[in-house]
């Protein structure tokens, strides 16, 4: 009896020991990560480097659907049938579709060594430990001092763009005179429009700042208003208030080429935009806005029409290149395949949120 009581003890503990067995390689398996992109070996910690830099989106799309993200139970509510984790992986996945695109044609052409992509991490500890020594040696470093994964990819995205672009004979690249000028035509009125040379006198009485009472604000614009109705084409803004000790020192006159506009629209955006539309000898009435009074007069313009093609033609090149790099990028992304079990990779997403 004792016998078959031992047989039967041994004959538990060695189901018990090849049932735990089972179950851990098939844990094991559940968690082991495996991602493949067009062969192209996707690691974990990119992976999940590219998950983090999506969640934001992720959540602002479930927010703008009324689903609230400090809800406890966020990752599981769904849209349209899938889960926000569900969205997030699939985000994360077209990334890694356009990031694996750009890592293989860049292989294809060279300028990189093939499974980079693979190897970004050790390549980014390379780079920052180099910089370092450099810093320590009183060496010029060009550029941030160390690189996160995120800003170590973007640059080195950069650079293979670059590369790309910079070749001419590559797919794309070779800009035609046709291809310029459509985009000239299609542009001009956002891009290409050149600032008139514009000559201004101006009266600004910011009387909120200075803390002005009632009685001197009115005074000053019912002083305005009378220079206002005096002006004429004979009677200038500046010509008005010589006189006048209570304007004086409000006065100012400014002389402005065409490439200067942009720099001044940062000092006295306010001014540039009333004097905007004014023709020569031309006078705003009394404005009274942001806690300003102003009276402004465009002296002399000099009309401009558009920026020469010619002298936007490298802008131009540059632009139509990089647009049409992305658009290769993009239709690569599109081709790749990605080699996953999608199930696990949900559940891996929904673990590592």
């Amino acid at each position: 009896m004792k016998k078959n009581v031992k047989k039967y003890t041994i004959i538990i503990l060695s189901m018990i020991i090849i049932l735990a067995l089972v179950l851990g390689i098939v844990g094991l398996n559940a968690n082991k990560f495996k991602l493949d992109i067009s062969n192209t070996n996707i690691t974990k910690d990119t992976y999940i480097q590219i998950m983090n830099q999506n969640i934001s989106d992720v959540t602002k799309y479930f927010r703008e659907k009324g689903i609230n993200n400090t809800d406890s139970d966020f990752w599981n509510k769904e849209v349209e049938g899938k889960t926000a984790y569900e969205v997030l992986t699939d985000k994360t996945l077209d990334e890694l579709k356009y990031i694996t695109a750009v890592y293989q044609i860049a292989e294809e052409k060279g300028y990189i060594e093939k499974g980079s992509l693979e190897n970004i991490w050790d390549r980014m500890e390379k780079e920052n430990k180099s910089r370092e020594k450099s810093i320590k040696e009183g060496k010029p470093v060009y550029g941030l001092s160390e690189f996160s994964i995120d800003t170590f990819l973007e640059y080195e995205m950069d650079t293979l763009q670059k590369s790309y672009c910079e070749a001419l004979d590559n797919e794309g690249m070779n800009i035609t005179d046709a291809d310029r000028e459509k985009y000239y035509n299609e542009n001009k009125d956002k891009l290409f429009v050149k600032d008139d040379d514009i000559s201004i006198s101006y009266i600004k009485i910011d009387y909120e700042q200075q803390g002005l009472s009632d009685e001197q604000y009115q005074s000053y614009k019912d002083t305005l208003t009378q220079i206002y109705k005096n002006s004429g084409e004979n009677n200038h803004l500046q010509d008005l208030v010589k006189d006048n000790s209570q304007l004086n020192n409000y006065f100012e006159h400014i002389d402005l080429k065409s490439s200067e506009i942009g720099a001044y629209s940062r000092v006295i955006p306010d001014i540039l935009e009333y004097a905007y539309d004014l023709k020569p000898n031309e006078m705003t009435s009394v404005i009274d806005e942001n806690g300003s009074l102003y009276l402004i007069e465009c002296t002399d313009r000099v009309d401009y029409d558009y920026q020469p093609l010619d002298s936007v033609r490298d802008n131009i090149n540059k632009t139509l290149r990089e647009e049409n790099y992305e658009k290769i990028v993009k239709e690569r992304a599109e081709k790749l395949v990605v080699n996953v079990n999608v199930d696990n990779l949900y559940k891996f997403t929904k673990r590592n949120i």
